[in-house]
């Protein structure tokens, strides 16, 4: 894994959690070609949920300890499937005009 940049909407609007709750955004750069290789080779759903588990562990044996316990929903979004839903350029993210 790369660098992750995280945010947690809950410190700027309480309305985003339920009350004693809270919510991560976690978010890394990926390579959109490899991610459309992945799906060529029909292994997309098991590279994704490979990749969301290895995150979720990283980040529960260093910066956020038991998160991986306290995971009530989760989601991802790969630049393939930013791509598909949001019709962003190889499912960018950054400098993007909606």
């Amino acid at each position: 894994m790369n660098t992750y940049e995280i945010s947690v909407p809950v410190l700027n609007d309480r309305s985003t959690a339920p009350e004693g709750k809270s919510g991560l955004i976690v978010s890394f750069l990926f390579d959109y070609e490899l991610t459309r290789r992945i799906e060529e080779g029909r292994w997309y759903e098991e590279f994704e949920s490979h990749i969301k588990e290895m995150m979720i562990a990283s980040l529960s044996e260093s910066v956020y300890p038991e998160l991986k316990e306290h995971i009530l929903f989760s989601f991802t979004a790969s630049p393939l499937g930013i791509e598909r839903n949001i019709h962003s350029s190889e499912g960018a993210i950054v400098g993007l005009v909606i």
